[in-house]
């Protein structure tokens, strides 16, 4: 018996065999984000893009520590909103909708990973966002 207080949709029968592997996967997808953070921080610093003295510092402190990559969903949400702080940076695309709204947590880390690179890229000049 299945109770719920919101209507849901069955996409298919419970996959356990596949669990085990799938979260193996994401945890070893989520470890290149590690370095990613440490580069988008150093970029971000060295060319001088905080709107105020300090921004960044307030946003690591707004967010906490960093999640471990063996909580793949969590740190993709934290480099979500790493990325998009509020006060906004203005530094990449919006991604918090779509790292909110993904369906599995392989499509939280894709996008994650995507916007903080594109972030990377425009930060640095290699190519600009908008």
């Amino acid at each position: 018996e299945l109770k719920a207080l919101r209507h849901f949709k069955v996409l298919g029968p419970a996959e356990h065999d596949g669990d085990i592997t799938r979260a193996k996967e994401d945890v070893k997808l989520a470890e290149t984000l590690v370095p990613l953070v440490d580069e988008w921080t150093a970029t971000l610093m060295e060319m001088g893009k905080e709107r105020y003295d300090g921004q960044l510092a307030d946003i690591l402190k707004d967010l906490g520590d960093m999640p471990e990559a063996k909580a793949p969903g969590e740190l993709a949400i934290w480099v979500a909103a790493l990325v998009n702080p509020i006060p906004a940076l203005g530094v990449a695309y919006e991604i918090r909708p779509a790292v909110l709204s993904a369906s599995s947590v392989r499509e939280r880390l894709e996008v994650a990973i995507e916007g903080i690179r594109g972030s990377i890229d425009h930060i640095s000049g290699k190519r600009k966002l908008f």
